[in-house]
C-alpha cells in the first residue's frame, strides 16, 4: 500500500506542473482571438513568452 501511495503521489506532482503550462497556453490563445489576432502572431507571443 505505501509504494503504491508513493508512486500516486509521484504521478500527481508530475502532472500539476505539465497540466498548469498548458492551461497558461490556452488563456494566451483565447486571449489572442478575443483581441482579434491572428494565430501566427499569438504564437510569436507564446514563443516569447517561454
Amino acid at each position: 500500500i505505501a509504494g503504491s501511495n508513493m508512486t500516486g503521489d509521484d504521478k500527481l506532482t508530475n502532472t500539476k506542473p505539465f497540466s498548469s503550462l498548458l492551461l497558461g497556453d490556452i488563456k494566451l490563445f483565447s486571449a489572442g482571438f478575443n483581441k482579434g489576432e491572428g494565430i501566427e502572431e499569438v504564437k510569436k507571443k507564446t514563443e516569447k513568452s517561454l
